[in-house]
């Protein structure tokens, strides 16, 4: 199915979806999905996923690919009930592919290029900026349902 078609598709019970009961919302969603393929939350809030997907090819995969360092597990050893884990010294992914043999030498220098050109703070505020238009797209319709959900006195 083409994402326009599931767009249209999506579109159709959207009216049907937004009066029904909890019980009904489940089915409808559940419909969807096996028709569709994709996800609940898909569903749901449609216009996230593309703010989400942006954020994570972009910005995201670079800041913890280059700057944000983990710990690899190197041993777990079992001592009767207890497990004692060695981790290795922690570092980013970019310094574990800098160290690899596996890896060939025009990478590294492309790998090299890109991580000079980087700024982490640049990177930062920009995921600060697009996670502020994710949760101001998540939290709109909140706001929405909370207004109309209040008594009027």
């Amino acid at each position: 199915m083409s994402p326009r078609a599931k767009r249209e598709y999506l579109e159709a019970p959207h009216r049907r979806y937004k009066n029904a009961t909890r019980a009904q919302k489940s089915r409808i969603l559940d419909e969807y999905c096996a028709t569709c393929g994709q996800h609940r939350k898909h569903a749901i809030r449609p216009c996230l996923v593309p703010l989400l997907n942006e954020l994570y090819r972009s910005e995201w995969r670079l800041f913890h690919n280059f700057f944000c360092p983990s710990v690899k597990l190197l041993e777990k050893e079992r001592i009767g009930s207890k497990t004692r884990k060695r981790y290795d010294k922690p570092k980013t992914p970019y310094q574990r592919v800098m160290e690899s043999t596996h890896i060939a030498r025009k990478t590294k220098i492309r790998l090299t290029a890109q991580f000079r050109s980087l700024n982490p703070f640049v990177l930062r505020e920009a995921m600060e900026i697009k996670l502020k238009k994710i949760f101001k797209a998540c939290y709109k319709g909140a706001l929405s349902r909370q207004r109309s959900a209040a008594p009027l006195r």
